[in-house]
C-alpha cells in the first residue's frame, strides 16, 4: 500500500526541478546539519557571553561546542554549557580530590539537583547535568536551529540556564554554610 500524499504535494515534490532540489538536501546534509550546528552555537555563546558577563569563560578542550563557566562567588564549582550527543547541556563538574567519604557526599547532594549524572573514573571528575528536549539531529531540532528560529531557541537556553545557575548559586552557598557550621561544632 502506498504512502498517502495528497495529489498537489504529490505533483510538487515530483517535479524535476523539487526533486533536483530534494536530492541535493539529503546528498548535503550532514554537512548542513553541522554548519547549523555552529553557527547556532557561535550564536549561542556570543549571547551568552552578553547576558552572563559576571563570570569566566573558557573553551573546553574535548570539543569545540561547549564552554566551562566559573564565578568568582563559586570559585571551586565548575559550570558548563555545550552541545553533546546533539542535544545542548549545563550542569556543573567538579574534580574528585576529596575523600571518598566527601566525595560520595557530594555526589548525593548534587543527584538531588540535577537529572543526570556521569562519573568520569579515568580523569577524576564528576559531572551533573540538564538536557534540553531539543535533539538538534532531528529534522523538527534542526528547524529550530534556521536564522528565522534560532533567536527563540537561544533565549530560553539562556533563561534556562540562568535558572539552573541561581537555583544553584543558593544550594551551593546554603551547602556551603552547613560544612562550615559542621567543621566549628
Amino acid at each position: 500500500m502506498a504512502s498517502e500524499i495528497d495529489d498537489k504535494k504529490y505533483e510538487l515534490i515530483t517535479r524535476t526541478e523539487n526533486f533536483d532540489f530534494a536530492y541535493d538536501i539529503v546528498e548535503h546534509f550532514q554537512s548542513i546539519k553541522e554548519r547549523l550546528v555552529n553557527e547556532f552555537w557561535d550564536l549561542l555563546l556570543k549571547r551568552f557571553k552578553k547576558v552572563i558577563s559576571n563570570c569566566k569563560i573558557t573553551d573546553r578542550s574535548d570539543t569545540k561546542l561547549a564552554v566551562d563557566v566559573t564565578y568568582k562567588s563559586l570559585k571551586n564549582v565548575n559550570f558548563y554549557i555545550g552541545i553533546y550527543s546533539d542535544q545542548l547541556q549545563y550542569g556543573i563538574w567538579f574534580e574528585n580530590k576529596g575523600s571518598k567519604k566527601n566525595i560520595h557526599e557530594l555526589e548525593l547532594f548534587f543527584k538531588d539537583s540535577f537529572d543526570e549524572y556521569d562519573p568520569d573514573e579515568k580523569k577524576k571528575n564528576s559531572y551533573f547535568f540538564e538536557v534540553e528536549d531539543e535533539n538538534l539531529d532531528s529534522l523538527y531540532g534542526l528547524k529550530k536551529l534556521l536564522p528565522a528560529n534560532r533567536d527563540q531557541l537561544i533565549e530560553k537556553y539562556i533563561k534556562d540556564y540562568q535558572k539552573k545557575y541561581e537555583t544553584m548559586f543558593k544550594v551551593l552557598s546554603d551547602y556551603s554554610n552547613r560544612r562550615k557550621k559542621i567543621k566549628s561544632l
